[in-house]
């Protein structure tokens, strides 16, 4: 919600709110909570499906909900103050399509990696679920992920990398492709920048 401050003429400070930045807000809050139900339920009727790419589709396919809904719906919402003033149009939707972009990649997305690409969390769920509480270092190795071991971990990391187009297999060797040595690179210069080092997790 966009709340500016603002001293008028006469000394007063006034308080300004686009009347449009609320609705942008609000609209794309609402889209959101529709994206999330829809990534839940396409999770579960297409488990097969690499789920990241899956749910990439899913806020692809909320975007043109997101503009539409905002083209069918009042300035005002039927509900919002009459005194707000509106801003520019072009802007609303951009700040719109801003707030449910942030909301997916960093709140959806971000939630579905930590809950099931998370190392040492899923570590620590599985020490939660034993009996005993805790692990040997052999229950980590083979009974990661609900005993699929960290084998299986390894060869899930490996078929998403394939799938996505990062690696390919020729013979005994995977081979990083174009589209791997650019995403790499990418990661690379970031590392750097946040100066993360060789031994960094």
């Amino acid at each position: 919600m966009a709340i500016l401050y603002n001293v008028h003429m006469f000394g007063r400070p006034g308080l300004l709110m686009s009347e449009s930045d609320v609705k942008a807000v609000l609209l794309a809050s609402l889209v959101s909570l529709c994206l999330f139900a829809a990534m839940t339920t396409a999770f579960r009727f297409r488990p097969h499906l690499p789920k990241a790419l899956l749910s990439l589709r899913v806020f692809y396919g909320s975007l043109p909900v997101l503009l539409v809904t905002y083209w069918a719906t009042p300035a005002d919402l039927g509900f919002l103050p009459s005194e707000m003033a509106g801003g520019p149009v072009w802007l609303d939707l951009l700040l719109a399509v801003f707030f449910l972009s942030a909301s997916y990649f960093g709140g959806w997305l971000q939630l579905y990696n930590i809950g099931s690409r998370g190392y040492s969390l899923r570590i620590a769920m599985d020490a939660a679920l034993s009996p005993r509480r805790s692990l040997t270092p052999e229950e980590v190795l083979t009974g990661y992920s609900d005993g699929h071991g960290l084998t299986w971990m390894y060869d899930t990391r490996m078929d998403g990398l394939r799938q996505g187009g990062f690696v390919t297999d020729q013979g005994e060797m995977t081979v990083l492709e174009e589209r791997g040595r650019k995403t790499a690179g990418l990661f690379r210069m970031l590392r750097s920048i946040y100066v993360l080092g060789k031994a960094s997790p």
